[in-house]
């Protein structure tokens, strides 16, 4: 029996899990062991009341009762904006809960063995496997004592790293299979969009169950809800980007967006939306998630001609927001000059000039002079050592005609 079957032996053991697609699933890998079958499930995303996320853990785990344990913590990442308040609340809370913290995004080590080092003081444990998604998940099942390569746990391990854009996973899939679990993802995506706006904890909890045992149900209606975020019908291909020439839908830019671009295939997506808190439009540009290992992220390569236009844009560099325009027209020719400058900085080969111009044909023909002198002077070598191999082979000629007269006279 493993370590996490002998501490599952409670009777009301609780799973919390980010409110993400990839923090459901991985809800659902946990459900699947017989140990954590009948775990109470909290996954919440409330803008009101406190949710599972980094920010709102410390005041969520103070609602959960005591009855529930032991606690498995799943894909709640360690709130970089305030390390200690997030460790302090789930040290604090192993005092009367036996917690399972596992995680995988990257963080400081300072902050992992401190969170592990206090944990341990009330019997409770910090796992981490990461940075890779998938590979969290597989390091999960295991740890749980499922096999990481039943079928179901691999589908669900799959789903995790979709929803967390893991590149891991495109050592795992062929293109088509990548494309199918992408699209199964975005429908996942905008069913759990519509819980969230709910509001109800129950309907996270039943989605998880249901990836558990009944993924058929839950992959026939993400079929149907993929076709919910709309995609571009007219773009134009200025490579190494993708442009689309229609307005992008609020709210869904950027997935529309990451469509476009891993359906031409191509490393970058450029489009323009309506912000409609300010009335204004902005540019949108992205990586593609599967290009990054080839190509740098946009934010990197576009910043400094960004801030020379004098504009601003903020967001992680794979995925930038320039603002703000007053018409749609303004956006989309800004938006045309930095494709144009991003080709010219992807394509165009930057030259250093190490000789002065005017200097080149003499350094041509000082070079050229060198290479004869030094052939000709192996040309001379081997004439010269070639003389000497024909005179050898003559004596050698000679000595042989003298021995062998010197024989017959012998002979005679």
């Amino acid at each position: 029996m493993s370590w996490a079957a002998k501490v599952a032996s409670s009777t009301r053991p609780g799973i919390v899990a980010h409110h993400d697609l990839d923090g459901i699933a991985r809800a659902a890998i946990a459900l699947l062991s017989p140990n954590w079958a009948n775990s109470v499930v909290h996954i919440v995303y409330s803008r009101q009341h406190p949710a599972t996320n980094p920010t709102a853990l410390p005041q969520y785990l103070s609602q959960i009762p005591s009855n529930q344990n032991p606690i498995l913590t799943i894909d709640v990442a360690i709130d970089v904006r305030n390390p200690q308040r997030y460790i302090s609340s789930l040290v604090e809370f192993a005092k009367a809960h036996r917690v399972i913290w596992t995680e995988h995004h990257e963080t400081d080590l300072a902050y992992l063995y401190q969170l592990a080092e206090g944990l341990a003081q009330h019997n409770s444990i910090a796992l981490w496997a990461g940075p890779s998604a998938y590979d969290y998940s597989i390091a999960l099942a295991m740890w749980l004592g499922l096999d990481p390569n039943d079928p179901n746990v691999r589908e669900l391990a799959i789903l995790t790293a979709i929803g967390d854009r893991d590149p891991k996973i495109l050592s795992v899939l062929s293109r088509d299979e990548l494309l199918r679990y992408y699209e199964l993802g975005n429908g996942i995506d905008v069913i759990i969009r519509e819980i969230s706006s709910k509001d109800d904890p129950a309907h996270y909890d039943a989605l998880a169950r249901a990836l558990a045992i009944n993924r058929d149900i839950v992959f026939s209606e993400a079929r149907e809800k993929a076709n919910n975020i709309p995609s571009v019908s007219r773009y134009e291909l200025i490579r190494p980007a993708v442009v689309a020439l229609e307005e992008l839908s609020p709210g869904w830019g950027p997935k529309s967006l990451e469509r476009l671009a891993l359906r031409t295939d191509v490393p970058y997506a450029f489009g323009v939306s309506r912000d409609p808190r300010t009335n204004t439009y902005v540019i949108r540009a992205i990586t593609l998630w599967t290009k990054l290992s080839q190509y740098r992220p946009i934010g990197e390569i576009l910043a400094k001609h960004i801030q020379d236009l004098g504009l601003t844009f903020y967001g992680p560099p794979a995925a930038i927001v320039i603002r703000e325009f007053n018409t749609l027209e303004e956006a989309q020719r800004r938006m045309f000059a930095l494709v144009e400058q991003l080709s010219q900085d992807v394509y165009v080969p930057r030259t250093v000039n190490l000789i002065n111009e005017r200097e080149v044909a003499r350094a041509l023909s000082n070079d050229f002079n060198a290479i004869l002198s030094k052939l000709t002077e192996i040309l001379e070598t081997q004439k010269k050592m070639y003389e000497e191999y024909l005179a050898l082979k003559r004596r050698q000629v000679e000595l042989l005609e003298g021995a062998t007269e010197e024989q017959r006279r012998r002979y005679d």
